[in-house]
Protein backbone atom coordinates (compact mmCIF):
# COMPACT_ATOMS: atom_id res chain seq x y z
CA UNK A 1 0.00 0.00 0.00
CA UNK A 2 3.10 2.42 0.90
CA UNK A 3 4.74 1.88 -2.51
CA UNK A 4 1.43 2.50 -4.35
CA UNK A 5 1.06 5.26 -2.91
CA UNK A 6 4.70 6.75 -3.30
CA UNK A 7 4.43 5.86 -7.06
CA UNK A 8 1.07 7.90 -6.89
CA UNK A 9 1.06 11.13 -8.73
CA UNK A 10 -2.15 12.47 -7.04
CA UNK A 11 -4.13 11.03 -4.45
CA UNK A 12 -5.72 7.77 -4.56
CA UNK A 13 -9.36 6.50 -3.42
CA UNK A 14 -9.12 3.11 -2.06
CA UNK A 15 -11.03 1.36 -4.70
CA UNK A 16 -7.52 2.90 -7.04
CA UNK A 17 -5.49 2.17 -4.36
CA UNK A 18 -7.03 -1.40 -4.13
CA UNK A 19 -7.00 -2.28 -8.31
CA UNK A 20 -3.23 -1.16 -7.91
CA UNK A 21 -2.41 -3.35 -5.50
CA UNK A 22 -3.48 -6.71 -7.37
CA UNK A 23 -2.65 -9.38 -7.70
CA UNK A 24 -2.90 -9.10 -3.38
CA UNK A 25 -6.75 -8.47 -3.62
CA UNK A 26 -6.97 -6.97 -0.66
CA UNK A 27 -10.64 -6.07 0.87
CA UNK A 28 -11.83 -2.50 0.68
CA UNK A 29 -12.66 -2.98 4.90
CA UNK A 30 -8.78 -3.75 5.16
CA UNK A 31 -6.93 -1.09 3.18
CA UNK A 32 -9.49 1.33 4.95
CA UNK A 33 -8.96 -0.17 8.33
CA UNK A 34 -4.89 0.19 7.39
CA UNK A 35 -5.63 3.32 6.13
CA UNK A 36 -7.20 4.67 9.72
CA UNK A 37 -4.30 3.39 11.66
CA UNK A 38 -1.69 5.10 8.94
CA UNK A 39 -3.86 7.62 9.24
CA UNK A 40 -3.52 8.01 13.17
CA UNK A 41 0.51 7.99 12.98
CA UNK A 42 0.41 11.01 10.54
CA UNK A 43 1.90 8.47 7.89
CA UNK A 44 -1.30 9.27 5.70
CA UNK A 45 -3.38 12.34 4.66
CA UNK A 46 -6.99 12.00 3.66
CA UNK A 47 -9.30 14.38 2.14
CA UNK A 48 -12.89 15.00 0.31
CA UNK A 49 -14.04 15.22 -2.81
CA UNK A 50 -17.65 17.62 -4.02
CA UNK A 51 -19.09 14.16 -4.01
CA UNK A 52 -17.96 13.08 -0.79
CA UNK A 53 -15.26 10.40 -2.15
CA UNK A 54 -12.14 10.01 0.27
CA UNK A 55 -8.63 10.19 -1.28
CA UNK A 56 -5.32 8.97 0.41
CA UNK A 57 -1.90 10.81 0.13
CA UNK A 58 1.55 9.91 2.00
CA UNK A 59 1.85 12.63 4.01
CA UNK A 60 5.98 12.91 4.67
CA UNK A 61 6.37 16.06 5.50
CA UNK A 62 5.72 17.34 1.52
CA UNK A 63 3.55 20.66 1.68
CA UNK A 64 -0.22 19.33 0.94
CA UNK A 65 -1.11 19.30 -2.42
CA UNK A 66 -4.90 20.19 -3.40
CA UNK A 67 -7.00 18.75 -6.10
CA UNK A 68 -9.19 20.74 -9.33
CA UNK A 69 -12.08 18.55 -10.60
CA UNK A 70 -13.65 19.10 -14.04
CA UNK A 71 -17.22 19.67 -13.84
CA UNK A 72 -18.13 18.20 -17.31
CA UNK A 73 -15.35 15.38 -17.05
CA UNK A 74 -14.87 14.72 -13.36
CA UNK A 75 -11.29 14.42 -14.32
CA UNK A 76 -8.46 16.02 -11.64
CA UNK A 77 -5.70 17.74 -11.50
CA UNK A 78 -3.14 18.90 -9.02
CA UNK A 79 -3.17 22.70 -8.68
CA UNK A 80 0.37 23.73 -9.00
CA UNK A 81 2.43 25.59 -6.20
CA UNK A 82 1.15 29.28 -7.14
CA UNK A 83 -2.40 28.54 -6.45
CA UNK A 84 -1.75 25.71 -3.27
CA UNK A 85 0.49 27.86 -1.46
CA UNK A 86 -2.29 30.37 0.05
CA UNK A 87 -4.50 28.10 0.04
CA UNK A 88 -1.71 26.28 2.76
CA UNK A 89 -1.47 29.24 4.35
CA UNK A 90 -5.16 30.04 4.61
CA UNK A 91 -5.68 27.01 6.25
CA UNK A 92 -2.67 27.25 9.05
CA UNK A 93 -4.52 30.11 9.94
CA UNK A 94 -7.64 28.76 10.45
CA UNK A 95 -6.47 25.67 11.67
CA UNK A 96 -3.69 27.60 14.71
CA UNK A 97 -7.51 28.99 15.50
CA UNK A 98 -9.53 26.01 16.02
CA UNK A 99 -6.82 24.86 18.33
CA UNK A 100 -6.51 28.12 20.31
CA UNK A 101 -10.26 27.39 20.65
CA UNK A 102 -9.38 23.61 22.33
CA UNK A 103 -9.96 21.96 19.22
CA UNK A 104 -8.10 19.12 18.34
CA UNK A 105 -7.77 15.97 15.70
CA UNK A 106 -8.57 18.43 13.29
CA UNK A 107 -9.09 17.40 9.39
CA UNK A 108 -9.50 20.59 7.01
CA UNK A 109 -10.60 20.00 3.48
CA UNK A 110 -10.64 22.27 0.49
CA UNK A 111 -12.13 20.70 -2.91
CA UNK A 112 -12.57 22.68 -6.09
CA UNK A 113 -14.91 22.18 -9.02
CA UNK A 114 -14.40 24.04 -12.27
CA UNK A 115 -14.95 23.86 -15.78
CA UNK A 116 -12.07 24.37 -17.81
CA UNK A 117 -11.70 27.35 -19.87
CA UNK A 118 -13.30 27.49 -23.07
CA UNK A 119 -10.33 27.54 -25.18
CA UNK A 120 -9.10 24.18 -23.13
CA UNK A 121 -12.50 22.37 -23.63
CA UNK A 122 -13.29 19.65 -25.90
CA UNK A 123 -16.62 19.97 -27.16
CA UNK A 124 -18.55 16.74 -28.31
CA UNK A 125 -20.46 16.11 -31.23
Amino acid sequence: MVATLIDASEPLTLAQLQSAIRPQRVPLATLFRSMLRMEEVGLVQRSFDLRGTTHWQLNLGQPRRFVLEQSDTHASELLDEELSAPIRELLAGIEKLLVARGYRELNLNVAFRALRPTAHRQHVA
